[in-house]
């Protein structure tokens, strides 16, 4: 599999505003004659902005997205949201919006791939396959919050309500076929649930965080296909303007989907090099120490993956 993107941005300051605008342009390739039935290629462009405005103590935030999928068309995706300031050490603050994810190749193509299921201490082969005809994912989120600053420390709290529609997993496709899997999309379901991070500065340089998030699922979802409802994320960084900076995180539990959480600590490695102030180079290792995780009941994935980017301001 291979990503090419290119991005662009700009940013007006005026008196009592901030106006972003920008562009987005991915092409995506994945190629497997055997698993995807030969190469699969498509491209994603976007166009957003982003204002903001001081009105007093309120930060009004409204922005929208439009992407163009070349399998998908075109997608809208509006937010709106404030943030309160109630004092120099306490903000509140609201959002809702929309969000839309189209399917992997893998989601779509799969084919000829098997997962060696164990049934009365004997490997048995368990078939998974792509739909082609799968629909978007579409996310409509609401989200209130509240956050306390003190110089050394830092707390977050918010609770979430999100509705679901077309979520992607992994089904029986045929009753007379029970070692035969299927990607399609589920029905509309409702996730709530709330978070919690806390910040401490070490040192002018040195931050440690962690984060907990409990979720909720509602709409009659299946067991075997509810992620994780408890997270927890322990996060050390090191921040320099110039010279090098980064941050490794731990993510508990790996990854997880209904009966099938993978308990263990998934690691990220994220190192940045600012020579000057305009130019980043970033080096972004994921599942660092290659971990087992399950992406579904019985269906394995999330290897180490490397990223390498750069980024010029002008």
């Amino acid at each position: 599999q291979s990503l090419l993107a290119a991005e662009t941005y700009w940013q007006w300051n005026f008196k009592n505003a901030t106006l972003l605008v920008g562009a987005d342009y991915r092409f995506m390739r994945a190629s497997s004659q055997n698993h995807l039935g030969g190469s699969r290629s498509a491209t994603n462009f976007a166009l957003y902005a982003q204002g903001e405005w001081q009105l007093g103590r309120w930060r009004p935030i409204l922005g929208a997205r439009f992407d163009s999928h070349s399998i998908y068309g075109s997608q809208f995706s509006p937010r709106a949201g404030f943030t309160y300031l109630a004092g120099e050490q306490h903000r509140f603050r609201a959002s809702i919006g929309r969000a839309f994810r189209a399917p992997s190749f893998v989601e779509l193509y799969l084919r000829n791939f098997y997962v060696w299921l164990p049934v009365n201490g004997n490997p048995v082969p368990l078939s998974i396959e792509g739909k082609a005809d799968l629909r978007p994912e579409t996310t409509f989120s609401t989200e209130l919050g509240y956050k306390y600053f003190h110089p050394r420390w830092q707390l977050d709290v918010s609770y979430f309500i999100s509705d679901v529609n077309d979520a992607v997993s992994v089904f029986l496709k045929d009753p007379n076929q029970p070692l035969l899997r299927q990607y399609n999309n589920l029905y509309s379901f409702r996730i709530g649930g709330y978070t919690a991070d806390a910040v401490v500065k070490l040192s002018p340089e040195w931050t440690l965080s962690g984060g907990y998030m409990h979720v909720r699922y509602g709409g009659g979802v299946e067991e075997d296909y509810k992620p994780a409802r408890d997270r927890v994320v322990i996060r050390l960084a090191h921040y320099k303007e110039r010279g090098l900076s980064g941050q490794i995180a731990f993510s508990y539990p790996a990854v997880g989907q209904g009966f099938s959480d993978a308990y263990g600590w998934n690691t990220f490695l994220n190192l940045v090099y600012r020579p000057d102030t305009r130019t980043r180079w970033n080096l972004r290792i994921d599942n660092l120490f290659n971990v087992r995780t399950d992406l579904a009941r019985w269906v394995p994935g999330g290897q180490r993956s490397l990223w390498f980017t750069w980024q010029r301001d002008w």
